[in-house]
């Protein structure tokens, strides 16, 4: 198989996806400390979950899943995001 290519953000975009990536770790840390583990437990794609926690573009169908896998609304995980 392949080895995916990676998608070029444009400049502006990447620091908030790696934020969005820091903070997804973050919740996800708070149920279990390896990301491996809790992928595996929630069925999620591990290399989705790794994407999404460093930074990396991945489909919202995608997110939207792993949010709700670690509790977390849309609505409350970005209420701490500034009007960027």
């Amino acid at each position: 198989m392949p080895k995916r290519k990676p998608i070029k953000l444009p400049e502006e975009v990447t620091p908030l996806m790696k934020e969005i990536g820091q903070k997804v770790d973050s919740y996800r840390k708070t149920i279990n400390p390896n990301y491996r583990n809790f992928a595996e437990s929630n069925d999620i794609n591990v290399m989705t979950l790794w994407r999404v926690q460093n930074g990396e573009d991945v489909k919202l169908s995608s997110f939207l899943m792993i949010l709700k896998k670690i509790g977390v609304s849309p609505k409350e995980f970005f209420s701490t995001f500034d009007n960027r």
